[in-house]
């Protein structure tokens, strides 16, 4: 834009050199002198007239770096996301079932990481009980706020070791039942598991199917 007001401002200019110059000796009338003088002035002119267009140009292009910016950051944030949770596995979901004045209950699982970089279950919940925790084994059977799972590894949950406890339970867990719970990774985001209620005085998931995983659960409430 400033080169378009600059030409017309020097097409101004010429025509005013062309019918203005006088006398030879005056050095402000030499058309070379007047010309560079009113380059300069056409120059001044044109950059003060863009001046704001230019500024709302460098303000939009800004802009629109910055948009691009957090465009390729969300791309770059949802493909890790994607990337964990696929590398995230939870299978054999189960719990026992309880009698009838029970409060709690405990629900075991296998949870598979195939990624290289390690996950960190940070929570859970379900909406079979008012409270929902991390338990870490060893007897003290004491609340966690978190777990790590090891890259290539995958970490269990079973009676005597960590698992996940219900509190508070909203009604008894019936034989045969199913009901779901959804565990929250720091990296793979929110993943639900169905979780079977054996009998009550199951030991093991050896009647469920290898994987239990949220499309697996779609289909068997269908």
């Amino acid at each position: 834009m400033i080169v378009r007001v600059a030409k017309g401002l020097l097409l101004a200019a010429d025509g005013f050199i062309a019918g203005g110059a006088t006398a030879k000796g005056d050095f402000m009338n030499r058309p070379g002198h007047m010309r560079a003088t009113l380059i300069a002035a056409c120059l001044g002119v044109a950059m003060i007239g863009a001046s704001p267009a230019m500024a709302a140009e460098d303000a939009d292009a800004e802009a629109e770096a910055v948009e691009e910016e957090i465009s390729e950051a969300d791309e770059a944030a949802a493909a890790a996301i994607a990337e964990a949770r696929a590398n995230i596995s939870l299978t054999n979901a189960w719990t026992r079932a309880t009698p009838g004045n029970a409060t709690n209950a405990a629900v075991y699982l296998r949870i598979g990481n195939i990624g290289e970089e390690a996950e960190r279950l940070i929570g859970v919940r379900s909406e079979m009980s008012e409270r929902v925790m991390i338990h870490s084994g060893g007897g003290q059977m004491a609340q966690i706020e978190s777990l790590d799972i090891p890259g290539e590894d995958a970490i269990a949950f079973e009676p005597n070791g960590n698992h996940i406890m219900l509190m508070d339970l909203r009604s008894p867990l019936l034989e045969e039942d199913s009901f779901l719970v959804q565990l929250e990774f720091e990296t793979g985001g929110s993943q639900t598991v169905s979780v079977q209620v054996l009998a009550a005085n199951a030991v093991g998931p050896t009647a469920l199917g290898a994987a239990n995983t949220p499309d697996a659960t779609s289909e068997e409430e269908e």
